[in-house]
């Protein structure tokens, strides 16, 4: 998922309501965490604050 980018990887944390900063490497695994959980269960760190 690295190949995408990072613009590609803060725009899909970002419309899923997660944080969008760090390096590529943090987006690619914060996004990955999706894939093992639904959003309801992920630590509330992970997501973006309103």
């Amino acid at each position: 998922m690295e190949v995408l980018g990072m613009e590609r990887l803060k725009t899909e944390l970002q419309s899923r309501s997660l944080k969008c900063g760090g390096t590529l490497r943090e987006l690619n695994a914060r996004l990955f965490l999706l894939k093992s959980a639904p959003l309801d269960k992920l630590p509330k760190k992970l997501m973006a604050k309103k």
